[in-house]
Parts: C-alpha cells; sequence; structure tokens
C-alpha cells in the first residue's frame, strides 16, 4: 500500500519540511530556514505561472502556464518529469485559447478537473480525454462556475454559482456527478470580488458575503443539513488565500482595513478570534503586509507571504521584498523570515505559499487489508475496517464502489455495501482512512454478487369473482374468460395453471390447465355445460385457483368463486327432473338476498314456506300449481308484511304433493 508525506505534526527539523509557492514570474519549493530554495520554474519573464494542486499522496502538482499558450501542466515531483495536458477537444473546443483559473486533482490521482469560466470538465492523464461534467446554465448566464473549493478527499467541490441577485452556494459530486444547492444568499454589493468558499473539517462549508466594496462576513453551513451561522461580523476587509492542501481549521483575514495592526486568526470549528500581537507590525527594523497562507499539517503554524519594506507604508518606500514568514500560533512569534528572490516588490510580485509538505515519513497510518467478498444477490455485506494512526490521531473512513450497481456507505468503522436490489455481478470497493492532517491509506478488493432465483410475486384475481354469475349451454360455442394480475420475477417467465372445481354432494369435477403464458385464458363453456346438465343442475357455485410458477417457485392466488347459470337446462330442451329434490339456498349465509332451488318431475301444488326457529311462519314464498321442471325462487329477509327480519337461522320448506323437504339457513346483518 502506498504512503503518502503529508506531515502529522511539525517537525523540529525544519529543514525536512518544505512550502511550495508560486508567483508571477517563478514557481518553486523552498525549506522552513530558507536555506534551501529550488526553483521548479525558474525566474523568466513573462512567467505566468500558477501552483493550483498537489495531489492526494503528495507526489505530483498541477500548475498552470501561459508562457506560450495556456496549458495545464502535472509534475511529479521525485522524478521532475512534467506532462502537459492536450485540452483541444471536442468536448471543450474553446479550451486551447482559455487560461484556466482551477486545475484539480480528484480522488483518482490520474484525473484533473478545470473549468473554463463556465464548464467543469474532468480531464484523464492516461488518455487525454475531456468528459463535460457541468454546463453552464443559462438562467445564471456566463460564469456561473466561481470561487471553487475542494472536500479533503477530493470527492466533491464546492462552489458559487453567481447572477445579477442571488448567489447560489452548490456543492457536485464527482463519484456520482449529482449537483446540491446548499444555500442561497443575496448578493448584497455586485461589486464585490471577494465571495469565496472554504472547505473545512466534517464536511462543513466557509463561505464570505460582502455588503460593501470594502467588508463582508463569513457564514458556516453543513453540506448535508443546518442553516448557515454567521461566524464574523461584517467587518472582513480581506481573507488571505488559502491552501488547498488539507482540512482548514483556521483562517488569517483582516479586519475593517488592510493595514499591520488588523490581523486576525479565527478558529473554524470554536469560532474563536485570535489577536496575534505579533504578527503584524515591525519586524526587524521593516514593515510587513501579507496577502496568503498556507497551515502546517498540525494547524499549529502557518506560512504567510507579502513584503517586507523599510522607510514605511503609505510614504517614500526604500526597497520592498517578496518574502515568507513562518508564524507560529502557539508562540505568537514570528519564527523565521525567508527571502525567496531579490528586488523590488513594489510592483505587486507576491509569492503565494500553496502547500505544506513534509518530507519525511514518519507518523503514517495503515489501514488492514480486505479480503475479496461474495454474497447472494439482494444480501448486504458488514465489514468492520481496522485502521491505525503512528501518532495516535483521530482518523475518518470513506469508500467508494466503481459500480452503480453496488453502492456503498461508512458509518465511522463500519462499511455497508449494499447491492441494489436484483442485481449480480462484479465491482471493486475501495476504502480510504484519513487522519486530521490529511494523511491517508486505502486499500482495494473485489465484491462478486451471485445471482439468486426470486420467487415469483404475489397476483390477484381480476374476472371473474363470487358476484359474478355466467351463462353457459350446450348450444353454445363460447368460453368462460378467467382473468388475474401478473407475476412479476426479474429473473425468469412466469407460467401459470388454472385448477377449476365443481364439488356437487361430495364429488369433485376438477379441470387443470397448464403452461398458460398469459394473464388470461378461456375455457369452453360447452364442456361445463354437458357436465351440469349430466348431474342436472340449472345453476352451481364454481371454484378456481391460479397458480405462477418460474420452474423453481410457486406461488398461487386466493381461491376464486362465481356461479354457472346453465340456462339450457329446461324442459325446452326435453330435459326433466328425475326426482323432487329440495336444494341448498345461495350463497348461505346471505345478506339481503338468497335463491331457492328445487325440482319437480311432476306438475301438481307447491308450498315453499319459510319459518323462524320458533316454529312460526315468516313468509310464504310459493303457493299455487306448477308444472315440471328445474325451479327456483329468491326470498329478500322479509315477512309476509314486507318487513325486514332479524338476522338468524330460519328454515324453509317444500311441499309438493306427498314430497316434503326442509333445510336451513343463515341471514347475517
Amino acid at each position: 500500500m502506498k504512503k503518502i508525506v503529508f506531515s502529522i505534526i511539525f517537525s523540529l527539523v525544519l529543514a525536512e519540511d518544505r512550502i511550495y509557492y508560486y508567483s508571477d514570474v517563478a514557481m518553486g519549493s523552498v525549506t522552513l530556514d530558507g536555506l534551501e530554495n529550488e526553483f521548479i520554474i525558474p525566474p523568466t519573464w513573462p512567467g505566468g505561472h500558477k501552483l493550483t494542486d498537489i495531489s492526494l499522496d503528495s507526489s505530483k502538482l498541477l500548475y498552470i502556464t501561459e508562457s506560450n499558450y495556456q496549458e495545464i501542466v502535472m509534475l511529479d515531483i521525485e522524478s521532475m518529469d512534467t506532462l502537459t495536458t492536450d485540452l483541444n477537444t471536442e468536448e471543450c473546443p474553446e479550451c486551447e485559447n482559455y487560461f484556466p483559473e482551477y486545475a484539480l486533482f480528484t480522488n483518482n490521482d490520474n484525473e484533473i478537473i478545470f473549468v473554463d469560466d463556465e464548464n467543469l470538465y474532468k480531464y484523464s492523464l492516461l488518455d487525454s480525454s475531456v468528459t463535460l461534467l457541468i454546463e453552464d446554465e443559462d438562467d445564471w448566464g456566463d460564469g456561473m462556475i466561481k470561487k471553487i473549493t475542494q472536500s479533503p478527499d477530493k470527492t466533491k467541490l464546492a462552489y458559487l454559482s453567481k447572477n445579477s441577485n442571488i448567489t447560489q452556494l452548490r456543492v457536485f459530486d464527482l463519484l456520482n456527478h449529482e449537483i446540491s444547492v446548499i444555500d442561497n444568499f443575496i448578493n448584497l454589493n455586485n461589486d464585490c470580488n471577494e465571495n469565496n468558499t472554504y472547505w473545512g473539517t466534517g464536511d462543513y462549508l466557509y463561505y464570505t458575503s460582502c455588503i460593501s466594496d470594502e467588508l463582508s462576513s463569513l457564514f458556516k453551513i453543513h453540506i448535508s443539513n443546518g442553516e448557515p451561522a454567521q461566524l464574523l461580523e461584517s467587518d472582513i476587509y480581506f481573507i488571505f488565500s488559502t491552501s488547498k492542501q488539507s482540512q482548514l481549521e483556521k483562517l488569517v483575514y483582516t479586519k475593517n482595513s488592510w493595514n499591520s495592526e488588523s490581523y486576525r486568526i479565527i478558529e473554524l470549528s470554536s469560532h474563536e478570534i485570535i489577536n496575534p500581537e505579533n504578527m503584524s507590525g515591525i519586524y526587524e527594523g521593516s514593515q510587513i503586509y501579507l496577502n496568503s497562507q498556507a497551515w502546517s499539517p498540525d494547524h499549529s503554524k502557518v506560512a504567510l507571504s507579502g513584503i517586507r519594506a523599510s522607510g514605511g507604508w503609505g510614504g517614500v518606500i526604500i526597497e520592498a521584498y517578496p518574502v515568507l514568514f513562518i508564524y507560529d500560533l502557539v508562540m505568537d512569534s514570528i519564527e523565521s523570515s525567508i527571502y525567496i528572490a531579490n528586488g523590488n516588490a513594489s510592483g505587486g510580485d507576491y509569492f503565494i505559499p500553496s502547500f505544506w509538505v513534509q518530507d519525511n515519513l514518519g507518523g503514517f497510518i495503515t489501514i488492514e487489508d480486505i479480503e475479496d467478498q461474495s454474497t447472494n444477490e439482494d444480501e448486504p455485506i458488514i465489514l468492520n475496517i481496522s485502521a491505525s494512526s503512528e501518532l495516535g490521531l483521530e482518523l475518518s473512513y470513506y469508500a467508494e464502489s466503481n459500480t452503480l450497481g453496488m453502492p456503498v456507505s461508512m458509518d465511522s468503522m463500519v462499511l455497508t455495501i449494499e447491492p441494489q436490489d436484483d442485481w449480480n455481478g462484479v465491482g471493486i470497493v475501495s476504502v480510504f482512512v484519513f487522519d486530521t492532517n490529511g494523511l491517508h491509506d486505502s486499500t482495494s478488493f473485489e465484491v462478486t454478487v451471485l445471482p439468486i432465483n426470486d420467487p415469483p410475486t404475489n397476483f390477484e384475481l381480476i374476472y371473474p369473482t363470487i358476484l359474478d354469475t355466467i351463462p353457459v349451454g350446450v348450444d353454445t360455442d363460447e368460453t368462460i374468460p378467467f382473468t388475474w394480475g401478473r407475476s412479476m420475477d426479474v429473473d425468469s417467465e412466469v407460467s401459470y395453471k388454472l385448477t377449476i372445481t365443481l364439488d356437487y354432494f361430495g364429488t369433485s369435477y376438477t379441470n387443470e390447465y397448464e403452461n398458460i403464458a398469459d394473464t388470461t385464458f378461456g375455457v369452453s363453456a360447452y364442456e361445463y355445460a354437458i357436465l351440469m346438465t349430466n348431474l342436472n343442475l340449472q345453476w352451481w357455485n364454481i371454484d378456481y385457483t391460479i397458480e405462477g410458477n418460474d420452474g423453481e417457485y410457486t406461488v398461487s392466488s386466493e381461491n376464486g368463486e362465481f356461479v354457472l347459470d346453465n340456462t339450457s337446462l329446461s324442459i325446452d330442451n326435453g330435459i326433466m327432473p328425475k326426482e323432487f329434490v329440495l336444494h341448498q339456498n345461495y350463497p348461505n349465509p346471505f345478506n339481503p338476498i338468497t335463491s331457492l332451488r328445487y325440482d319437480l318431475p311432476n306438475d301438481g301444488l307447491v308450498n315453499i314456506t319459510v319459518y323462524d326457529m320458533m316454529g312460526r311462519a315468516v313468509i310464504t314464498l310459493v303457493n299455487g300449481s306448477q308444472t315440471a321442471g328445474f325451479k327456483s325462487i329468491q326470498w329478500n329477509s322479509t315477512n309476509d308484511r314486507n318487513e325486514p327480519v332479524s338476522a338468524g337461522l330460519y328454515l324453509y320448506t317444500i311441499q309438493a304433493g306427498e314430497f316434503s323437504q326442509t333445510r336451513k339457513m343463515v341471514l347475517l346483518k
């Protein structure tokens, strides 16, 4: 595993630390004692080099040059080899003619991102391809992407999107390419150019909002929850430009006016304001004026660039030199003053410290390797991550997946891999661990999600239902239609089985229809008309079920019921009952109507009466002469006076000649 060279704690051997800087004419690195100053780009004119970023492992630098034409260059610090980008592509036709303001590494050191003032691009250092990430939005006009700051793990960007009245603070996720609007605020002064963004610890963002062309306020907000909080009164004149090297914990700014008496430091987590008395004023007989800052990894010291002027400011300047000052916050003292160039700096030739790097290899953090993992489809993997810091510093964790089908999340040291529903395949998961100073280690492993056959989903019957009566007859070629909802199966096709049952006094007549591909099926009505005719049934209750099967799993519908009405069964077709029968009412129990069926093999007087359980007549339904045949009559739960009767058990009796029969029925309310 690759170890990186961010400093854990400020070394007592100052020569081990280097500060990378740039100016209008030069770019280089210098030790904290000023004894070793190495030019990466020697002083030349015209120059125009801007140091913009350092990779996560501190092995590579990015800088922008406009010596002949605009270009972004990657520098390997150890070998001093350079790689110049080729930005002129179909995706960015104007890139060759544009001087990029920002060029940053992603969490993948082989990729960089840059803006052309309106759009955000990703550039591959491996194949020189350019990908458009954010396209300018019409409602914001030109120059929407401003004041970019990057999260310490280089997976997110915060930037300002601004029009004439409103500024939005946005976050762009480089992993899933999603944009989130964090805050909206009114531009209190449209001429203010000091609106800035800063990324601190714990996914907190800091930004400034101007109230005039000279004063601004500092605000704090979390990227996912919370309201903005104002940290400083509206009295900031200038916040020094900051390093992108590590998580921001402190800021140096000037109060009210830009002079040597007004320097302040704010502790961002506690909101404490520090007045460093010895940061400003006279140093060795010279006035100092500061404009940029780069903090040591342990945040105890800060490199401040500016000029050292003899003869005072506002008066006649005898000499002015670009200088780096190392300020010790604990001791409240300027530790060293480093001359990094000779000559007069009155023309504004400031040296900007960008990155503070320690070359020694002490204080590593280490993450234990994770074995390749395997799980079944729809089953998450939960792992405890183990990492350690030589110096016992607090660690934070981050994880990412190379496929959208297998998202990951970190909760402290617990990694959860939760494949999307029904996704299977192979992916790579990478886990990163960071200490409070930006040192990190990482490990990657393969995750295999095995396909599992999911059972078909449940489904509902649509037609027929218990309320449906379907006529059939021996003289028709129509079908009995069945319809049901579709059973879903992501793994395979579902086939259906229809089972129809006619129960007749203890005897079941069952038909099965298998391998039905669709959710509709027709059954011959003639077949059931013949069956009912042979059983001397004019109508009867039918039960049915439907099963779905994917070859391994079977799901069943609820039981279905309906009534078949054999309308052809009558004296008209020559079929007559062979004996007297009083059938069970249907439905039973009932509310409020039920049908009573009876068979008359001979003509004669017929009486059908309903009684309560006390033997009292409730209503006479039939009383008169009837011809032979299959008969039925309905009762609507009323008495002879057409009054509703109460719920309960009732008897109904038929008297036809010498034949008499009684059955029970239940009325529900």
